[in-house]
């Protein structure tokens, strides 16, 4: 009944999105330190939709979303979880400060890919191991 094989989806796609995801992907570049959570409360929008239009924002190159690295700026901004703060290397290169070592074990599997447990992490800031699973830690 109709042609469709002239049609550019991926034009439609980025049409239908244009408005909020675009006010989203827009305030995101202006202002890089923000968190999903940050975006959320701004636009009055819950958390879990901003980092949708995030996501499809940055297929469609209207901002640069990764949700690890957005992680990390949450736990070093987040308070709710309260403990010493302790910093994570790898090859000696800082891969965050976070909140508590609490934080670490609960979301580990999910950053890292890694499950850390609180006592290896621990053995680790108080120079009981030198490592742990390849990784180092320290207090703040």
């Amino acid at each position: 009944m109709f042609d469709l094989t002239n049609i550019d989806w991926n034009k439609c796609f980025e049409f239908a999105l244009s408005n909020l995801v675009k006010k989203a992907c827009d305030i995101k570049m202006d202002n890089p330190d923000l968190t999903s959570e940050e975006i959320s409360k701004i636009m009055k929008l819950d958390k879990t939709t901003i980092i949708d239009y995030l996501k499809k924002g940055t297929k469609l190159g209207w901002c640069n979303y990764d949700p690890k690295i957005e992680s990390f700026k949450g736990s070093s901004k987040a308070g709710t979880m309260q403990g010493k703060k302790v910093e994570m290397f790898k090859d000696n290169i800082s891969l965050g400060i976070f909140n508590s070592i609490n934080y670490l074990r609960i979301h580990s599997e999910e950053l890292f890919g890694v499950k850390f447990s609180q006592s290896g992490m621990n053995n680790s800031c108080n120079g009981k191991t030198k490592n742990y699973k390849g990784y180092t830690f320290k207090y703040i």
